[in-house]
C-alpha cells in the first residue's frame, strides 16, 4: 500500500475512534512535515467542547505501518530515534501512537505509549552507548474510552512534570538516595478498582509522586524504580487478636493482595493467608507464612500464639470470635522453633532487652543469645567453687552474670545487678544493711555496662537501706554515676545519681556534700532556681570547707574565682576536687 495512504488510513481510524468521544477533539495533519509533532488531541471537561471546558491540550506523533502481523498482537514495539526523544523530552513529552493497517485497509490496530517526561528522562539517561534508536513499547488502545482516560492521565502527569528542562524533573526522586520521603501519592484515570490501580503503578502506565519532608513540592519518582514496584494497599486494625485467653496483638494490619485474597498480619513476622473464594458456609480454611525476621519476642509471641491456635482452633478480636478453624495448613512445627521461645525466657528472666532483629543478626549475636539460653538452662562451662561472676560482652558492653549453687548442687545464673530472689547486704558494725549489688562501680564500668530497664535498676536502689552508716558508700556510687553521665549523657545515669542525692538529703538534710551533689545535677539540667541561688549564696558566706566554696563558685558560674580558690588548695585536695563531676562544669 503507499505510503501516504497508510498515514492518511492510520490518522482517519484514529479520528474516527477520538469524533466518537463527547469529550475528545483532534487538531492532526495528514502527511505533516513538522518535526517530531503532528499536532494535538484536546480533552474537554464538557460536551459542549467550548474553549473554557479545555482540560488538557495533547501533543501527538502518529506513525502509520502496513503490518499483518500486529493486528494480532496487544503490544509491539517501535523505534523511535533519540533526537526526537530528546525533541519530547524539552518540550514536555508527547503522546506516540503508532496505527497498523491491513492489507486491503479495512482492519486497523492502534498502539499508543504516553512518552511523559519522567519516562523519556529515564530512556535517554539509558542511552550511555549513544545509539540512535529507541525501540519503545506501545499497547493496544481497544475503544474511545480507553483513548480518553489515556490522554487525560498523560495531561495530568505533563502538567505535574512540566518539561525536561524544568527543576520539577531534573530534581526527580530517587528512593536509593531519599531517606525523608514523607509521602506518596497518585492520580489514576479510568481505573475501576485497586488493584487496576497498582497493577499500572508497576508497569509505570500511572507515575507515583512523592513529597519530601521539609519540601512541599511533589515530584515523580524515577520511572525505572517504579517499573515492578508491587503495592500492597493495607487497613490497619485498632483491635486486639486474642487466642487460647490470652491477648497476643494489640493490632493487627490486613493487606489486600486482589479481590478474593487478604493477609491477615499479626507481626513483622506472621501472617494469616485467607482466600475468601475457597470459603463455604461451614469451612474457613487459613493458610501461614511464618518467618523469623523480627526480635526475639515478637518471634516468640508469635509462637506461642500458633501453639494455642493450634489447640483451640479460635481466634478472637477485642473478645469476639474473629473466627473458628477446621483446618490450619503449616508447612513446619512450632517445636522446631523451640529455640527462640527458650532464649525469649531467659531474656526476660534476666532482664535483658534485645532488639536487634534476627534477620541481621551476624555470629557475635547468635553466639550471645545461646550463651544467655545455657546460662538460662544451667549448662555454665568452668564453674569452679560455689560461686562466681562471669562478664558476658556483647557489642563492647558487659552484662555482669553471678553464678551459685543452690542446697540441690545445681548451678543457678543470676544478672549480678538485679538477681531475682537474692537478697545483697553488706555488714557495717556487726550489722546487715541491704545494699544495690553495683553499689562499688566504677565509672569505667558504669560506662561499659550493658544497657537495662530504667525502672529496675532505681527500684534496686530505691530497696536500699540508706542511713548515717552506708551514706558514704552511696555517695561514692553518686559520684561514679555522675563521671559516667557527664561521659556518655546516659540519662538512666543522670537519673540514678538524681535518686542517689534525694535519698542521701533525707539521711542529713544539713550534709554541705550532699546539698552541692543536689545542686549540681539541677544545674546540670538549667533547673536552678532562685531559692536555690540564694541557699548557695549562704553556703559560700558560712562554709568552713575550703572545698565546698570551690564547689559553690562553679555553682555561680564564677569561673574565676572557683579557679582561684582550686589552686589554693593543697596538692592532695585539689587533685581529688578535679575527679570529682562538679570540675566538670567549670
Amino acid at each position: 500500500m503507499n505510503p501516504v495512504k497508510i498515514e492518511t488510513l492510520s490518522i482517519s481510524y484514529l479520528e474516527i475512534m477520538i469524533t466518537k468521544h463527547p469529550l475528545m477533539q483532534n487538531y492532526i495533519n495528514s502527511n505533516d512535515k513538522e518535526p517530531s509533532w503532528d499536532g494535538y488531541i484536546y480533552t474537554y471537561t464538557n460536551k459542549d467542547l467550548k474553549v473554557e471546558s479545555i482540560k488538557y491540550k495533547i501533543p501527538v506523533q502518529v506513525k502509520g505501518r502496513n503490518n499483518e502481523e500486529w493486528l494480532l498482537k496487544d503490544e509491539i514495539n517501535y523505534a523511535v530515534e533519540y533526537k526526537h526523544l530528546k525533541n519530547y523530552y524539552e518540550d514536555g513529552g508527547v503522546c506516540y501512537f503508532v496505527i497498523a493497517i491491513s492489507d486491503d485497509g479495512e482492519r486497523t490496530a492502534i498502539f499508543f505509549n504516553a512518552l511523559t517526561p519522567i519516562k523519556l528522562q529515564c530512556y535517554i539517561e539509558e542511552n550511555k552507548n549513544n545509539y540512535k534508536t529507541k525501540n519503545i513499547p506501545l499497547k493496544l488502545i481497544k475503544d474511545k474510552n480507553e483513548l480518553y482516560s489515556k490522554l487525560m492521565q498523560f495531561g495530568y502527569d505533563r502538567q505535574k512534570q512540566g518539561s525536561g528542562q524544568g527543576e520539577i524533573i531534573k530534581n526527580s526522586i530517587d528512593l536509593c538516595k531519599i531517606d525523608n520521603l514523607q509521602s506518596i501519592k497518585i492520580k489514576a484515570y479510568g481505573i475501576k478498582t485497586i488493584f487496576e490501580a497498582i497493577e499500572r503503578i508497576s508497569t509505570g502506565e500511572v507515575c507515583l509522586y512523592g513529597k519530601a519532608s521539609g519540601i512541599d513540592i511533589w515530584r515523580p519518582i524515577k520511572y525505572k524504580q517504579q517499573l515492578g514496584t508491587f503495592l500492597k494497599p493495607y487497613e490497619e486494625i485498632d483491635r486486639t487478636i486474642e487466642c487460647g485467653n490470652k491477648t497476643y496483638y494489640s493490632k493487627y494490619i490486613i493487606e489486600i493482595v486482589n479481590e478474593t485474597k487478604r493477609n491477615i498480619c499479626l507481626s513483622e513476622n506472621l501472617k494469616l493467608k485467607i482466600d475468601t473464594s475457597k470459603i463455604d458456609e461451614n469451612e474457613v480454611k487459613i493458610g501461614l507464612n511464618f518467618n523469623t525476621r523480627g526480635t526475639l519476642k515478637s518471634i516468640s509471641n508469635d509462637l506461642n500464639f500458633l501453639d494455642d491456635l493450634l489447640k483451640s482452633k479460635q481466634i478472637y478480636s477485642n473478645k469476639k470470635v474473629f473466627c473458628e478453624l477446621k483446618g490450619c495448613d503449616l508447612d513446619f512445627e512450632v517445636d522446631d522453633f523451640k529455640g527462640f521461645q527458650i532464649a525469649e525466657e531467659a531474656f526476660t528472666y534476666f532482664n535483658i532487652q534485645y532488639n536487634k532483629k534476627v534477620s541481621v543478626f551476624k555470629q557475635e549475636d547468635w553466639n550471645f543469645v545461646n550463651i544467655v539460653a545455657d546460662i538460662y538452662l544451667g549448662h555454665i562451662p568452668n564453674f569452679e567453687g560455689e560461686a562466681q561472676i562471669f562478664r558476658l560482652e556483647i557489642h563492647n558492653k558487659f552484662i555482669p552474670f553471678y553464678f551459685l549453687k543452690n542446697s540441690k548442687e545445681k548451678i543457678v545464673g543470676y544478672n549480678f545487678l538485679m538477681p531475682k530472689g537474692i537478697q545483697i547486704t553488706n555488714i557495717y558494725n556487726d550489722k546487715e544493711y541491704r545494699i544495690p549489688s553495683f553499689l562499688h562501680y566504677k565509672q569505667k564500668e558504669w560506662d561499659c555496662l550493658y544497657e537495662f530497664k530504667e525502672d529496675l535498676l532505681l527500684e534496686e536502689i530505691k530497696k536500699s537501706d540508706f542511713n548515717i552508716v552506708t551514706q558514704d558508700d552511696f555517695s561514692l556510687l553518686f559520684l561514679e554515676l555522675l563521671l559516667s553521665y557527664d561521659f556518655n549523657k546516659n540519662e538512666t545515669y543522670y537519673n540514678m545519681a538524681d535518686l542517689i542525692a534525694d535519698k542521701l538529703l533525707e539521711v542529713d538534710p544539713s550534709n554541705e556534700y550532699w546539698k552541692i551533689n543536689k545542686f549540681q545535677m539541677l544545674k546540670r539540667k538549667g533547673k536552678l532556681t532562685d531559692e536555690d541561688l540564694n541557699e548557695i549564696y549562704s553556703m559560700e558566706e558560712n562554709t568552713k570547707d575550703d572545698m565546698v566554696i570551690c564547689a559553690v563558685n562553679i555553682l555561680l558560674d564564677n569561673k574565676y574565682k572557683a579557679k582561684r580558690k582550686i589552686s589554693e588548695l593543697s596538692q592532695e585536695k585539689r587533685k581529688m576536687f578535679m575527679d570529682f563531676p562538679i570540675y566538670n562544669l567549670l
